[in-house]
């Protein structure tokens, strides 16, 4: 693995020692750091993830986290850029029987066909649904 997408579970799972995956979260971003896999992320996904660390916990940790992720020096931030916003639109008409897919999660799988991304850091299943051979990392 040489890229790695980290969908909102991800930074949630890695920010919340409650989570039941925490540790095993915590472990892969630690190989991946050592391994120099590149990082890479969305906006409308740090959009997600930044709103529920607000609601979760308190305001000082909350942006505590938040600064963190975005101090990330290896991450890249993918931006929801017109086109991509088209092909995600074309993406949701294509999986209308998928009501449960979230217009970010496949907002998420247009940016990781573009970028030539093949590992997810989510719990989602949706990444499968979408044939486009994501392995979701969990």
């Amino acid at each position: 693995m040489n890229k790695l997408f980290i969908d909102t579970w991800g930074w949630l799972t890695l920010a919340d020692a409650k989570e039941k995956q925490h540790t095993q979260v915590v472990e892969l971003m630690k190989t991946a750091s050592q391994s120099h896999v590149a990082l890479f992320t969305s906006q409308a996904v740090l959009d997600e993830t930044i709103t529920l660390l607000f609601r979760r916990l308190s305001p000082g940790q909350a942006l505590e986290l938040m600064e963190r992720i975005l101090g990330l020096e290896e991450l890249k931030i993918i931006a929801l850029t017109s086109d991509r916003f088209q092909k995600t639109v074309a993406l949701r008409k294509q999986y209308l029987d998928q009501g449960r897919i979230s217009f970010t999660d496949l907002s998420s799988c247009v940016i990781m066909d573009e970028y030539d991304i093949q590992h997810v850091l989510s719990e989602d299943h949706h990444f499968e649904i979408v044939h486009f051979g994501f392995c979701r990392l969990t």
